[in-house]
């Protein structure tokens, strides 16, 4: 047998001669007259076959494989060759590549010399060169260029330049951008080339000229200039051009390649709106980092319905982009697609004001104009206005009227990082808007146009929106801009100081102070009373000094000298920046709550709602160099690590060879003292102020804050942070049993890196970490958790009702809700009578509540009001103005300026401060009613409306001005808006509001828009107001336990570091006894049942906040749903009640989860024939109308056998009754309308009651009876 090798020779030897014997034939195949095709092939003698069918038999496999290899190889270097060839044709040449520019370059201003080095490019390469920067050109060129143009380029320039000053109306030529985009890559049909090249042949010198000019232009129009100067010239030499070209009988240029790509791809139309600013407003913007990005946004946002744009604080995003739009034709009435306001969203009511002011400004217009804004309390927007800012709330309640937001082209979310409840909500809506909108605009007979939406966030974390294929199933594009920020080092505690940070905080600014050269620090705390800790104990250390006096030196910048290498950060802007005190007064995290017990005292919700701090992007240990302290850094201790440096160390260097300073006022020789400021969202305006102003001279400024300075806020000359770690933050307990408490957390590390970018906004700066840096990676969170995962639902679950948003855990939202908090808001909803208990489906009155612009508890509290108004229960319909008052206090901040928070002010001691906070409780005890806390609020507005809204009457009283002010700009507005959502929801179907039993009751309801609050509600008022609440917290309805909680030795302290007694209550949804604190004007009477506006943990205690008293048997008409009812009572029996012209039966109720026994409850009887046969009783008795009172005497049986037992089967009662069960009539208004159309009804049953042959019942009784009838109606 043949070896392997053997075979292989011998194969390798037939494939020879095989292949020799093909060459043989290739001559004579090419000869024309050959006889090749006759002459026998030569192979060998036994299978000729088989070489023909199989001529790679003999084949190893590896050899097919190798083979198979080199045939790939070859195929992909045809294939490369091929496209290096494609390539090849479509390249630039060296002078067209050297006429580009970096996107890293926009935005930054060129040198004289790179301008006309650029120029001369330009002109080199046959492109116009830009006449002002006087490079030589050649006239005859010029006039080659530009001859038979009539209107020169200038003139057309400086008509634009006229129109653009009139305003931001003035619309410009619109450029096709998709056909100049295809003649600029050169890409055209054959049919296209054909034409070109025989219009080539006849044109003339000048008509290639005018070509190259207007492609020019056309690839100027197509790059998407950022500046409008630049956009102007492009559309001045376009319009020149086509004039020229029509003069000479020219086809416009670039026609075909316009109308080939129109029909090839979409139609994208370029709009140019000319803005007039003054010089310093464009020098300002021009320092932005996002001017250098527009060209990127527009492009993105042109191309894609949805764009997320992801830029630090500082970038000028809030102001810039709104603007850009601007300039593309957004807003402007002249362009049909872009007719639509341009609407920017905001968080905060100061922020959205203030943003508006700003653009205004640069705009030269006035607030009102062409941009305007509205927000709770305020509104300013004018008819021709086109850019709008608002919060988020505001859109949320349009969005209720007209779901499609018709009016609005275009919507912003701004600080869509924060998380806010609202602006969750509008990202889901409008996550399915945008799409049917874009949709809709398909259909040319719909009249709507598309919607665009920009997502602005000023973090890293897009993820929540770019990653969400429920919220976007098209991944929207992120748009990073660059921030201005100086680097700032980090410094780490070698140990993380657990419980007394604030002594840590102050060590931490005394070492500053001594050691480190001047410069402001900021103070992060958890809370107001930490933060006047720290006050007063910097103020007792380091004094504020009037007049110097000489003492030793010291060391830092006490001796008013800086060693080598120390320099303070200049800030040239920190002297004239305005004190921007407009991001101060929006609800922080907490920070009204400043203890454990904060929101309870007086009863009133005293907390504020959690405010997102603006968070930054993480910025990991592993991607930053470690360096060593520097010169301007504190001494090495054992407490402290190494630093981590944020930003570029390049520029602390730089900064720190400047030198020391030079002229400072500091006083030699002496302990420089601090100016120590407080910072809190509570704190008056005119303190907050402060903060903004620079320091007295030989003074080190010192700010303690809570989170409130985290976010949208730059204090001029802060150059070292001081960050104890922590804030205090209201957290529900799990269970959803609507308890909350206050705690002191750890923050995530966004608003680490956010408070630690304080220090660098006007300089290189450094910030001070309590805590260690394993701390800081093993414990804090990545990102501050959604406020929509903190907070209660009901009053989002309403608003997605209303919308006919049926299935709520469908509805898509950036980060999922748990479903057992759903459930947790449709069961709160449910006790509110807003839905039905079987079904979840909004009721008549939930359709009614969600009209108001207030939670749902406090809408249930209001239409109580006006539902017994419509009933005409005793003062109800005087309660109306009180109970939008009370509505706005409940659903403000707490009044009452706690007295344990006062600090000490200059000049005082220990003694008079105490004096001064016993001054201040005996000035809120003058407020307490004994009616409950809730009623205290009220009376605290009561009596500030007649002060006169004066300040200096809260000053004497210790109260909180501003909380007061928003609660009558509250009660002003919320009575505007329920005389007009009442008024026309009665003849209007929407989706907010619908026809209503409410409605009846809307000229009380007029009446009381018009009334006052300044005096003091009467008893029936007070009780009008109890039923009220009892309604709007009915599933927060608690029984006293009579037993008090004692500690095991008296005299001893309980948690909270008082020696009292707290009462113990039950709450009806809870199993957990829950107390009534000490300070609530409750507290000495101890009423049986109290309904709590809020519960909150306080150590190991849970208090009620906002405790009323109330009263049993009311429960079962304000809150049915929690009640359960027997069957009708046989004893006593049922009865029709002639004032609510119903049969009622009486039943025994038992209310909520622990089934409490209520007194017995009269309601409509639940059996129809039940209810006919007692009205029929009543009719006969004359008591529904008196005119058969006559016949009473004279029937043959008693009138109640009706509705008796034992008359069931008689038959005169039968008739009767089943007359009145087969109308379904059981009351007075119901037999009215039938006799109305049915003059003869029961007219025969009634004769049955009667003798025979009698004549008792005449027609003259009939028709009187007819007449009581016919006034019953219309009465």
């Amino acid at each position: 047998m043949r070896s392997k090798r053997e075979r292989k020779r011998k194969a390798t030897s037939s494939l020879r001669q095989k292949g020799a014997k093909q060459q043989a034939l290739v001559p004579f195949s090419s000869v024309p007259d050959s006889n090749a095709p006759v002459l026998p092939e030569l192979v060998k003698a036994g299978s000729p076959a088989e070489v023909e069918v199989q001529p790679h038999a003999s084949l190893s496999k590896a050899q097919q494989r190798k083979l198979k290899q080199v045939e790939a190889a070859a195929q992909q270097r045809g294939l490369r060759h091929q496209l290096y060839g494609e390539l090849e044709k479509h390249s630039l040449t060296q002078e067209q590549a050297c006429l580009l520019q970096g996107s890293a370059s926009r935005g930054a201003k060129a040198t004289r010399k790179q301008e006309l080095a650029h120029a001369l490019k330009r002109g080199r390469a046959g492109l116009p060169v830009d006449s002002d920067l006087g490079l030589h050109q050649s006239p005859a060129s010029s006039q080659a260029l530009y001859v038979g143009l009539g209107p020169s380029i200038s003139q057309s320039r400086n008509q634009s330049s006229q129109q653009g000053r009139q305003g931001i109306a003035q619309p410009s030529t619109d450029v096709t951008a998709a056909g100049l985009r295809s003649q600029r890559k050169g890409i055209t049909s054959d049919s296209d080339a054909s034409d070109a090249a025989g219009s080539a042949a006849e044109s003339s010198p000048t008509t290639q000229k005018l070509d190259t000019a207007c492609g020019h232009a056309c690839r100027t129009a197509d790059s998407g200039l950022a500046t409008t100067a630049a956009a102007s010239r492009t559309v001045d030499m376009m319009s020149a051009l086509k004039q020229c070209r029509a003069e000479l009988g020219l086809p416009a240029a670039g026609e075909g390649q316009l109308k080939h790509t129109s029909q090839a791809g979409t139609r994208v139309t370029t709009r140019v709106v000319h803005i007039q600013r003054p010089a310093a407003i464009e020098e300002s913007r021009s320092q932005l980092p996002i001017i250098g990005q527009e060209q990127e946004i527009m492009e993105a946002l042109t191309h894609h319905p949805v764009i997320v744009l992801c830029g630090e604080t500082g970038c000028g995003k809030t102001t810039q982009v709104p603007q850009f739009l601007l300039e593309s034709g957004y807003g402007c009435r002249n362009f049909a697609e872009r007719a639509g306001l341009i609407g920017v969203t905001q968080p905060r009511r100061l922020a959205a004001i203030s943003s508006a002011q700003r653009v205004a400004a640069e705009l030269g217009h006035k607030v009102g104009s062409s941009v305007g804004y509205q927000v709770r309390y305020d509104r300013q927007v004018g008819k021709n206005c086109s850019l709008k800012f608002m919060t988020d709330g505001i859109l949320l309640r349009e969005m209720q009227q007209d779901f499609l937001l018709r009016r609005y082209s275009i919507i912003i979310i701004d600080e869509a990082h924060e998380r806010s409840l609202n602006s969750d909500i509008l990202l889901g809506m409008l996550s399915r808007i945008v799409p049917l909108r874009q949709k809709m605009a398909s259909a040319a007979a719909s009249g709507v146009q598309p919607l665009r939406l920009v997502i602005m966030s000023a973090t890293l974390r897009t993820e929540d929106f770019v990653a969400n294929r429920r919220l976007f199933p098209q991944t929207p594009p992120v748009v990073h801009v660059p921030a201005r920020q100086f680097p700032v080092t980090v410094h780490f505690n070698r140990r993380t100081e657990l419980h007394d940070y604030v002594g840590a905080a102050f060590a931490k600014v005394c070492k500053i102070h001594r050691q480190l050269p001047p410069g402001g620090v900021l103070v992060f705390l958890s809370g107001q009373r930490e933060v006047q800790e720290l006050v007063t104990h910097l103020r007792q250390t380091f004094p504020e000094k009037t007049k110097p006096t000489a003492k030793p030196q010291l060391s830092g910048f006490a001796a008013g000298k800086v060693g080598k290498g120390h320099k303070p950060a200049s800030n040239p802007t920190a002297a004239t920046q305005p004190a921007d005190t407009s991001q101060l007064g929006h609800k922080s995290e907490a920070v009204a709550a400043e203890d454990e017990d904060a929101g309870v005292t007086g009863g009133l919700d005293a907390a504020e709602s959690i405010d997102r701090p603006g968070q930054t992007a993480e910025q990991s240990h592993q991607d930053v160099a470690w360096h060593a302290e520097g010169d301007d850094a504190l001494v090495e201790t054992d407490e402290e690590e190494d630093v981590v440096v944020l930003g570029d160390p390049s520029l602390i260097a730089a900064d720190a060879d400047k030198g020391p300073d030079q002229g400072k006022d500091d006083e030699e020789g002496i302990r420089a003292p601090i100016q120590a400021l407080p910072l809190y969202a509570l704190l008056p305006a005119a303190a907050q102020a402060r903060v903004f102003q620079p320091a007295p001279p030989g003074h080190r400024q010192v700010i303690v804050a809570t989170n409130v300075a985290e976010t949208s806020l730059t204090i001029p000359g802060i150059r070292y942070v001081v960050d104890a770690g922590r804030a205090k933050q209201r957290l529900l307990e799990e269970g959803h049993t609507g308890m909350a408490r206050f705690e002191v957390r750890w923050i995530s590390k966004a608003s680490a890196e956010q408070r630690a970018g304080r220090a660098g906004r006007t300089g290189p700066g450094h910030c001070y970490r309590l805590y260690s840096s394993a701390h800081y990676n093993d414990t804090f969170p990545k990102h501050t958790p959604p406020e929509i995962l903190n907070t209660a639902l009901e009053g989002v679950v309403l608003l997605l009702k209303a919308m006919a948003v049926d299935k709520v855990e469908n509805f898509p939202l950036p980060t999922s809700v748990e479903p057992s908090a759903l459930a947790a808001a449709e069961r709160c909803l449910v006790a509110l009578a807003a839905l039905h208990p079987d079904t979840r489906a909004l009721t008549q009155l939930g359709t009614s509540m969600a009209a108001l612009p207030i939670s749902p508890r406090h809408a249930r509290m209001i239409h109580q009001v006006v539902a017994d108004a419509e009933a005409g229960r005793k003062g109800a319909q005087k309660a109306l103005s009180y109970a939008i008052a009370l509505a706005a206090a409940l659903d403000s901040e707490s009044p009452f300026v706690r007295p344990d928070s006062l600090a000490r002010e200059d000049g005082e001691d220990a003694q008079a401060l105490r004096a001064r906070r016993r001054k201040a409780y005996a000035a809120h005890a003058a407020f307490t009613s004994t009616a409950g806390d809730a009623m205290s609020a009220l009376r605290v507005l009561c009596v500030y409306e007649a002060a006169g809204c004066s300040e200096q009457f809260c000053r004497d009283n210790f109260l909180h001005a501003r909380n007061l002010r928003e609660m009558g700009a509250a009660r002003r507005q919320l009575a505007r808006i329920l005389s007009l959502n009442l008024a026309s929801a009665a003849g209007r179907k929407s989706i907010a509001g619908q026809r209503s039993s409410a409605v009846a009751a809307h000229d009380a309801l007029k009446q009381a828009v018009g009334g006052t609050v300044t005096k003091d509600p009467s008893k029936s008022v007070l009780e009008c107001l109890r039923r009220a609440i009892a309604a709007g917290w009915a599933d927060q309805v608690a029984r006293r336990v009579h037993a008090t909680f004692i500690k095991p030795k008296s005299g001893t302290e309980d948690d909270e570091g008082r020696s009292s007694r707290a009462i113990r209550y039950r709450a009806c949804c809870l199993e957990e006894d829950v107390y009534l604190h000490p300070s609530s004007g409750l507290a000495k009477t101890g009423p049986q049942w109290i309904a709590y506006t809020q519960l909150l943990r306080s150590g190991k205690r849970p208090y009620m906040g906002g405790a009323t008293s109330i009263e049993a048997h009311w429960l079962p008409e304000v809150a049915a749903p929690l009640c359960t009812f027997s069957e009708p009572l046989l004893e006593p029996p049922p009865l029709w009640d002639q004032l609510q012209d119903r049969v009622l039966a009486r039943h025994e109720v038992r209310y909520g989860g622990h089934a409490w026994p209520l007194p017995h409850h009269s309601r409509l009887h639940p059996d129809m024939r039940q209810r006919s046969a007692t009205f029929a009783a009543a009719l006969l008795e004359g008591r529904v109308f008196p005119a058969l009172a006559g016949l009473k005497a004279h029937y043959v049986m008693p009138p109640s056998m009706a509705a008796k037992p034992e008359g069931q089967g008689i038959g005169r009662v039968v008739e009767l009754v089943a007359a009145l069960q087969k109308a379904g009539c059981s009351s007075a208004q119901k037999l009215a309308q039938i006799w109305r159309n049915q003059p003869a009804f029961l007219r025969p049953e009634l004769l049955m009651w009667l003798p025979k042959h009698s004549s008792l019942l005449t027609d003259s009784m009939w028709s009187s009876l007819m007449g009581e009838s016919q006034e019953l109606l219309l009465s």
